[in-house]
Parts: C-alpha cells; structure tokens; sequence
C-alpha cells in the first residue's frame, strides 16, 4: 500500500479485514519520523504506520494497510440495508451491527 495516495478520512482494509481511517501525518520533527509518519484510528485506537502500510517495519502484522476500502462495496452494502429495511427484514443487519465495536454503535447514536 503507499500511503501517500491517502487522505485524512480515507478508509483502510487491514490484513485482518478490519478497517480503519487515515487520520493525519506525523509532522517531520516528531520522533516516529520518518520511520511511522502515517497515523490511522481503529476502534477509537491511534495506530501509526510505515509509508508502504507497515505497523512494524520489515515485517507484517494483522494491522497492516493493505488497500482501500472499495466504495463501492459500502454503496453496494447500503442498498441490501434499505431495501432490507423496507421489506421489514432487519436479521442481517442485526448481525452485521454485533461486529461493530460497542464504541462506534454509542458514537453513532444521537446524544440524550
């Protein structure tokens, strides 16, 4: 992955098929730099990667970038969620809303 193509609010394929998002660029008198300049968010976590995606240099680990989420599979994902949500059919989205971290469902909801 080269993660110069990346812009803040990106979202990231891991190698363990989590996502995350870019967030920012270390600024260049910072000491990760130049070596974990890229700093992505995962479940609330600040991660900082390599400019090919690396978590750790040299090797690989489950929290590497590996791609770009493709928008069109979140397009296509949100079309299955209306219309399942039309035809009152709300078993796969239920399961699909038990992957997702408790965190992001209470940032999502709207504040009481």
């Amino acid at each position: 992955m080269d993660m110069t193509q990346c812009m803040k609010g990106d979202k990231l394929l891991l190698r363990n098929g989590e996502i995350a998002t870019m967030d920012n660029i270390i600024v260049k008198n910072h000491a990760l730099v130049p070596k974990y300049p890229y700093c992505i968010v995962l479940d609330g976590v600040m991660r900082t990667v390599t400019k090919e995606g690396l978590e750790f240099s040299g090797t690989t680990t489950p929290f590497d970038v590996i791609g770009f989420v493709p928008n069109d599979l979140i397009d296509k994902a949100l079309v299955q969620i209306k219309e399942d949500v039309i035809n009152g059919d709300v078993t796969a989205i239920e399961e699909l809303l038990k992957q997702v971290p408790i965190e992001s469902l209470k940032s999502y909801l709207p504040e009481e």
